[in-house]
């Protein structure tokens, strides 16, 4: 077995420390999510509207409140990555969720136990059709499940989610296809917009519907396949113009410091501002920051 290297070890004590520290932030971010607009309380040094704001739950999962609606895109958590019972009732901090949207069946993303738990609460599920054969034993109540169709528009309340076809399966040199079907959504809410892409691997923006600028983008970090450790990954330049193309007013790279990931799968600070700083070259001003585990974002 070879010896572990810088990179390997610097990769381990990130796990280590994201480990050691979700109890505590996952207690934290409940508190702030549970709380109703009226009597939210400012959060750190953060502002923006108490009506509007999320939470990053995992590497690319999200909670939100909007005007005391409170939604996911991908409910995970950190257990299921370790296949650890978790230290409390998951499914109890969630019950309140209103509605979740799913996008695709990879292990970072498809949190089935999580979903199971879940499913006694009168939830609203909005699962793409071929993700609904992965969750046939999660007993989901049928009426509480909306099958998303591409650019048909589902009302919940005062927001509007209207679903796309994701880009995450890609055409590698050798003309192999790899990836997985996905959903991205559009979500606005008044006069606010947000768009998330979702795990993108074909970085083709004229495939991405022609919505109008969106006031946030989520981007999901992603430079390549094993290629973490590369001085500069292929697709860095790739994923800069991909994410400029959309014209975002304000950008937001998640997918950072996913556990489950060898360390030349691994996408931490380095890459993170390898692909800030390309982008600040192109668009200086684009505000650009990034959500990591456990972090509140004001909408």
């Amino acid at each position: 077995m070879p010896l572990p290297t810088d990179r390997d070890k610097a990769v381990s004590a990130i796990k280590q420390r994201v480990i050691r520290n979700y109890p505590s932030l996952w207690k934290r971010l409940i508190s702030h999510w549970q709380q109703n607009s009226t009597t939210i309380q400012p959060l750190d040094d953060q502002h923006g509207s108490p009506l509007d704001r999320g939470w990053l739950i995992y590497a690319a999962n999200y909670l939100f409140c909007t005007n005391n609606i409170r939604w996911a895109i991908d409910p995970f958590t950190i257990y299921t990555r370790l296949n650890l019972l978790p230290p409390f009732d998951l499914a109890a901090d969630l019950q309140s969720l209103d509605f979740v949207l799913l996008t695709h069946k990879h292990a970072d993303h498809l949190d089935l136990p999580l979903i199971r738990s879940l499913a006694k609460y009168p939830i609203r599920w909005v699962i793409p059709e071929f993700l609904l054969p992965l969750l046939e034993d999660c007993h989901l109540d049928p009426h509480w499940i909306i099958v998303p169709q591409v650019m048909e528009p589902i009302q919940f309340q005062h927001l509007t989610i209207t679903p796309f076809e994701g880009l995450h399966r890609h055409t590698t040199p050798d003309g192999v296809l790899r990836g997985v079907p996905a959903m991205g959504y559009h979500v606005s809410s008044g006069s606010k917009t947000w768009l998330f892409p979702g795990d993108t691997r074909s970085h083709h923006p004229e495939k991405i519907p022609a919505f109008p600028p969106a006031d946030i983008v989520f981007a999901h970090l992603w430079l390549g396949k094993a290629c973490a450790d590369m001085p500069l990954p292929p697709k860095v330049e790739d994923f800069c113009r991909f994410f400029l193309a959309l014209q975002p007013k304000r950008l937001f790279i998640t997918h950072l410091h996913e556990i489950g990931r060898v360390p030349n799968e691994f996408w931490g600070a380095r890459h993170y501002n390898l692909v800030k700083t390309r982008i600040k070259q192109l668009n200086p001003n684009l505000p650009v920051s990034r959500v990591q585990i456990g972090q509140f974002f004001p909408l």
